[in-house]
């Protein structure tokens, strides 16, 4: 492909501003022969140089941002298009509030009840989805009721599992039992 056409390929990237990028080509001090193009940063407005060969292949492959490195790498935090606030750890979306970081979900629940929780309260999601912070998923338990639902939990997911395979077995032994009696032929 000749540079020359680069216009053309970059319109159909379509998210690159084309009035922000300029482009040159030009040899180094040194006396090497390097062909780079010189590209304005969509993001900071900076210039920086994008080697010839590199430039032309990420906008074939249609991942040239038109950013620089340091833009470009800016994906983490408030600079992140998903960003919702605060951080996940150990599964538990984690927020700020009034300078102190708390656990999203026992926040909820302190705004539904009016009131602070006990040490010994648990916030329980209904759906097991430790992300999903809704009213309606999350209720209110104790310590002991807390690792009751946890432990029957765990105990009827084994016993799906369990289903599952006697379910198989049965399909299973239905087709051996059909075969023996020469009503069905085996499955493929």
């Amino acid at each position: 492909m000749v540079l020359g056409n680069r216009m053309e390929i970059l319109t159909l990237v379509g998210y690159v501003d084309f009035s922000a990028l300029k482009f040159e080509t030009y040899k180094e001090k040194s006396g090497w022969t390097r062909y780079r193009t010189m590209v304005v940063c969509i993001g900071c407005g900076k210039n920086f140089y994008k080697d010839k060969r590199n430039f032309t292949k990420a906008v074939r492959r249609g991942v040239f941002t038109g950013k620089c490195f340091a833009c470009s790498r800016k994906r983490f935090g408030k600079d992140h298009p998903n960003y919702k606030g605060g951080y996940v750890s150990r599964g538990y979306r984690i927020i700020s509030v009034k300078g102190r970081w708390v656990r999203e979900h026992r926040y909820v629940v302190e705004r539904m009840l009016g009131r602070s929780l006990m040490p010994y309260e648990h916030v329980h999601h209904v759906d097991g989805n430790k992300l999903n912070n809704s009213e309606e998923n999350l209720v209110l338990v104790n310590n002991v009721e807390h690792s009751l639902i946890t432990k029957l939990t765990k105990e009827m997911n084994e016993l799906r599992i369990e289903v599952e395979k006697m379910k198989s077995l049965l399909v299973c032994l239905m087709i051996v039992f059909a075969i023996r009696k020469g009503v069905g032929e085996p499955c493929p």
